[in-house]
C-alpha cells in the first residue's frame, strides 16, 4: 500500500483541483460541455448495489445490461475458462444499448457541444489563415 500512497494523494488533489475549477471531475463535460456515455453508470450501479431498481434504472438503465455483460465475462472467463462469442455479442450489444440511450437522453447537449465545436474550429482555422 505504502507505493501506492503518492498516487493516492496526487489523483486526489487533481480531482480536487477539477472540482473547485470547474465543478465537475467528469473531462469530457469539461472539454467539450456535454456528458459522457457512461453518465449515470456509477449512481445506478451504486443504487443497484443498495437494491433500490427504480432509482438505478433513473439514472442509467443499461446497468441492467452491464451486469449481466460483466456476469458473463466472469462466468466464460472463470467457470468455463474459454472465451466465448456469446459475450462477444452481449458487449456489443450492451454498447449499443447505452449509445443509444446515451443520444436519445442528451440529444440537446449532444447539438450543443457539436454546434459549439464547429464554432470552436472555424474559429482556430481563421486564426491560421494569412
Amino acid at each position: 500500500m505504502k507505493q501506492y500512497k503518492k498516487a493516492v494523494i496526487l489523483t486526489g488533489m487533481i480531482l480536487g483541483t477539477m472540482q473547485i475549477l470547474f465543478q465537475t471531475v467528469c473531462p469530457m463535460r469539461i472539454l467539450f460541455g456535454i456528458p459522457c456515455p457512461g453518465c449515470g453508470l456509477t449512481h445506478a450501479g451504486w443504487y443497484v448495489i443498495t437494491f433500490q431498481w427504480k432509482k438505478a434504472w433513473q439514472w442509467n438503465p443499461t446497468i441492467f445490461l452491464w451486469i449481466f455483460c460483466m456476469g458473463s465475462w466472469c462466468f466464460f472467463r472463470y467457470v468455463k475458462a474459454q472465451q466465448s462469442k456469446f459475450f462477444s455479442v452481449i458487449l456489443v450489444i450492451t454498447c449499443g444499448a447505452t449509445f443509444l440511450r446515451y443520444g436519445w437522453k442528451y440529444k440537446e447537449e449532444i447539438t450543443r457541444g457539436f454546434l459549439w465545436m464547429l464554432w470552436y474550429v472555424k474559429k482556430a482555422n481563421n486564426l491560421f489563415i494569412l
